[in-house]
């Protein structure tokens, strides 16, 4: 039962999305007055019919103040109607003038979090009231990387990325910013995440040199630690498809990145980011791509579920498909609970198995002797069939 399931689990993210109350940037329908919740709902269907789980709203200098909640409430009854839960980390992208001649900086907070507070940490980035001028210009910050490192992440608990940043007014834009100055922010630790617009091993030699931080990348650009990479669409409308189905830039579904979360946060997304060789997967083809749990072709045990036996307490537990760590204290049935499993499986009886080992394996088999012990597993072959192994009368039976 995956609804049951807490465990880690690949989710599509786009961390980078714009909606119609950017007005300046907004390619698609106009925002009406008084029609915030019927366009919330048709923005969030299209999230939805993109099977995104985790969601980014970072308009301009946080004009999405007021929408989002209408959003999150659209997002809500898509959960109630259809079961798809679709997480929204509010956030907001700013440029950064003091920063070479300006580069944008994109900033996610924790789901939930106060709008009100949000708009106040903008401020204190150094993006003064009202966020736009007279002219219709959108106020930048004279604040630096570093401060606003500080600022959003280590005050505030938030998470910085890079947005473009290959591109116009992206980290590495050199009519944004000098090439001394790109190498300063670019190295620094704090850093975490930048955001490309294909998947690193697709780019050039130079940028995967750079990206990877290996021992080829010159030691003036090479960082700690390799930076993870995302894609996201920066969608500045709906879904739009052209001939062959395929989104068109800037449109829902257009880029996004694979990320390994239990369950979505703030540090949830730090620690994929810290991670990030193993817990993000960039789709070199959205139109191909399939899920990463669906990639590999392998048989798996889904869960195991354990009644009224003398040396554990009732259990049901499910398992990841890919690799499972069992934590406790001593004597909290670690070693038990794999006992169980080798039986029901029938593997109890190798000619391998030492003698202590044997010892205590029929100390546990005998344990299913007594009234009503019930033992289950969950077993999925690699052709997805599942099939219920039942523990009945001294021998497993496949149900």
């Amino acid at each position: 039962m995956p609804s049951l399931y807490k465990g880690m689990r690949w989710l599509k993210c786009d961390l980078q999305m714009q909606t119609p109350a950017d007005t300046r940037h907004w390619a698609g329908d106009r925002l009406v007055a008084g029609q915030e919740d019927a366009a919330a709902r048709v923005y969030a269907e299209a999230c939805y019919s993109q099977h995104l789980d985790v969601v980014g709203i970072t308009d301009h200098n946080f004009l999405s103040k007021d929408f989002i909640p209408h959003l999150q409430r659209a997002f809500d009854e898509i959960e109630r109607e259809c079961g798809h839960k679709i997480t929204l980390f509010p956030g907001f992208e700013f440029e950064a003038a003091g920063v070479g001649r300006g580069v944008h900086v994109l900033c996610l907070f924790e789901p939930g979090t106060d709008l009100t507070r949000l708009d106040s940490i903008l401020t204190e980035c150094g993006v003064r009231y009202p966020r736009e001028n007279a002219a219709g210009q959108l106020e930048k910050s004279d604040r630096n990387l570093k401060e606003i490192l500080g600022i959003i992440q280590d005050k505030h608990g938030g998470v910085v990325i890079m947005p473009h940043a290959t591109s116009n007014d992206g980290i590495f834009d050199n009519d944004s910013i000098s090439e001394w100055l790109q190498q300063d922010q670019f190295t620094n630790a704090d850093l975490l995440a930048v955001e490309v617009p294909k998947p690193v091993q697709l780019m050039s030699a130079g940028y995967q040199k750079l990206l990877r931080s290996g021992d080829d990348c010159h030691q003036g650009w090479k960082r700690i630690r390799p930076i993870a990479t995302l894609m996201s669409s920066d969608n500045k409308k709906l879904i739009d498809l052209d001939g062959n189905d395929k989104p068109t830039p800037n449109s829902i579904g257009y880029r996004y990145s694979w990320i390994k979360m239990s369950r979505p946060s703030i540090e949830s997304l730090r620690q994929a980011f810290l991670d990030h060789e193993s817990r993000i997967i960039l789709p070199e083809d959205v139109t191909t791509d399939t899920h990463p749990a669906r990639r590999v072709r392998q048989a798996t045990i889904r869960s195991i579920s354990i009644k009224n036996v003398a040396f554990l307490a009732d259990q049901e537990i499910h398992f990841s498909p890919n690799m499972n760590c069992v934590i406790g204290g001593r004597g909290s049935g670690k070693s038990t609970l794999l006992k169980y499993l080798r039986i029901i499986l029938g593997r109890d009886k190798s000619k391998d198995l030492d003698i202590g080992t044997k010892e205590r394996i029929k100390r546990v088999r005998d344990t299913l002797n007594e009234p009503n012990a019930d033992v289950q597993v969950s077993w999925v072959s690699a052709e997805g069939v599942e099939d219920r192994i039942v523990w009945q009368n001294g021998n497993p039976t496949v149900q």
